[in-house]
């Protein structure tokens, strides 16, 4: 069975703390990641709810209080509705389209 040396012990413990500050280190990059992705989904759904609600000629007032939405802006481009909406600091970009305006006016 191998000894290791008494004036090695130090360096093995200095190698572990640098190895779980790493680790630790990228636990958190991940943490701070999957926090932006979960702020972004919940603007983006923000955000189709919106063009859903504006396409369709609803009051959109009850979407931007359920959905929390700070800012936001809406463009009507012909039957397609664009709107962009800031929700907990990240801005996310839906569209659109009013089908039944369509179907109505095809016929």
């Amino acid at each position: 069975m191998s000894r290791i040396p008494q004036h090695d012990h130090g360096a093995i413990s200095t190698l572990m703390v640098g190895v779980m500050v790493l680790a630790s280190a990228c636990v958190i990059g991940i943490a701070e990641t999957s926090q932006h992705m979960v702020r972004l989904q919940h603007a983006v759904t923000a955000a189709e709810a919106l063009a859903i609600a504006a396409a369709a000629g609803r009051d959109i007032t009850p979407v931007l209080l359920q959905y929390d939405i700070v800012d936001h802006e809406v463009e009507h481009n012909g039957l397609v509705v664009i709107v962009r909406v800031e929700r907990n600091g990240v801005t996310a970009e839906a569209s659109a389209t009013n089908h039944r305006h369509t179907l109505e006016r095809d016929s």
